[in-house]
């Protein structure tokens, strides 16, 4: 690595690092907002939500790089065709497309860091947010696993395995104890439909009771459960794409379809993650047509003005397209790349035309 592609390179990783934590300070202060709402239900208090910011923290990163990475491109290629520095460079026998290396180069460390955060941190901090604030709250969350959940309801010890959605759990077990903390009672259900408030109907019982010296079983068709679960509640403790790795991701789409779940979301998100890499580097390189054949100079404020129009638009279509994908049921893997490759191809278009 030259001097000069050395220079670009550590330029704009610096400016990617500045541009995360002003990016990071303005989503915790909205996120801090929208949590006071639910400030001291239960034993949510200024502690909890303090302790959640951090813990989703590496999310927001992972979801804010590329944006970061697109502004810190711009200011510092448009900084250094203001200075003149750019034309310093390539008189100097540093071509265009030592620059794009240079630029690409800064982007493969981008995407090392980011891959890392996105595999090895998200899924833990996330699912431990995710449940600190689910027992700050209602105090029933016990443990969350890739295959479901448990929690305590009173005596009650819950275990959903799959959740359908609509108001409906699948392959759900009670365990009901005693005063003493003996299972007295187990339950396992086929399905459970949410009626109304404290209210489920369960269907395809099996009741084991369990007494001092015998065990009885029974098969019972419908039977009424009350619990304070409801709906609302199992949105906070579902399994959810964010607190899987890219690895465990892809066993619990193999496990839904082979619970015959419906499974397109997450390999939306599965195909999403992949194409994450892509999207980062695209988005550094987006800048270098918009800076290096721009012929006035721009200021500050107009680059970041514009990176950041890029870079919500670029984010909101993305969320679009998977919402149509998953609406009018086209393949997953299509509407995950889709975007991706349709900025890459513009990207590449775009500098090919300018060499």
């Amino acid at each position: 690595m030259n001097i000069l592609t050395k220079y670009i390179v550590v330029e704009i990783l610096k400016a990617a690092l500045v541009a995360i934590l002003v990016l990071l300070t303005l989503y915790n202060l909205f996120t801090f907002a929208d949590e006071m709402g639910d400030l001291d239900k239960g034993e949510y208090g200024l502690k909890q939500i303090v302790l959640y910011l951090l813990l989703t923290t590496p999310g927001a990163l992972n979801e804010l790089m590329p944006s970061a990475a697109l502004l810190a491109s711009m200011l510092v290629l448009g900084t250094m065709t203001n200075s003149h520095e750019l034309v310093a460079m390539r008189i100097a026998t540093f071509s265009f497309l030592s620059i794009i290396k240079a630029v690409l180069l800064a982007g493969i460390i981008l995407v090392l860091f980011s891959m890392s955060i996105s595999e090895f941190i998200v899924p833990i901090a996330e699912r431990t947010a995710q449940v600190m604030k689910a027992k700050a709250q209602k105090k029933e969350v016990l443990l969350q696993t890739n295959y479901g959940f448990w929690l305590r309801d009173e005596n009650t010890y819950i275990n959903v395995r799959q959740m359908p959605g609509d108001g409906q759990l699948a392959d759900i077990s009670l365990y009901e104890l005693d005063e003493q903390g003996v299972v007295r009672t187990i339950k396992h259900a086929q399905r459970a439909i949410y009626i109304e408030p404290n209210r489920w109907l369960l269907e395809g019982v099996v009741q084991t009771l369990i007494g001092d010296n015998k065990i009885t079983a029974a098969k019972i068709d419908k039977l009424d459960w009350e619990t304070a679960m409801d709906p609302g509640f199992l949105d906070v403790v579902v399994v959810r794409s964010a607190t899987l790795s890219l690895h465990d991701l892809f066993k619990y789409i193999q496990f839904l379809k082979g619970n015959g779940q419906k499974s397109e979301s997450f390999e939306l998100a599965f195909w999403n993650r992949l194409a994450d890499p892509l999207v980062l580097m695209m988005m550094l390189l987006v800048a270098v047509p918009i800076v290096l054949k721009a012929n006035i100079q721009m200021s500050v404020g107009i680059r970041i003005l514009l990176g950041t129009i890029f870079g919500i638009g670029f984010h909101l279509f993305d969320k679009i397209i998977g919402h149509i994908g998953l609406v009018y049921g086209f393949d997953p893997m299509l509407m995950g790349v889709l975007p991706s490759m349709a900025i890459t191809i513009a990207a590449v278009s775009v500098i090919a035309r300018m060499r």
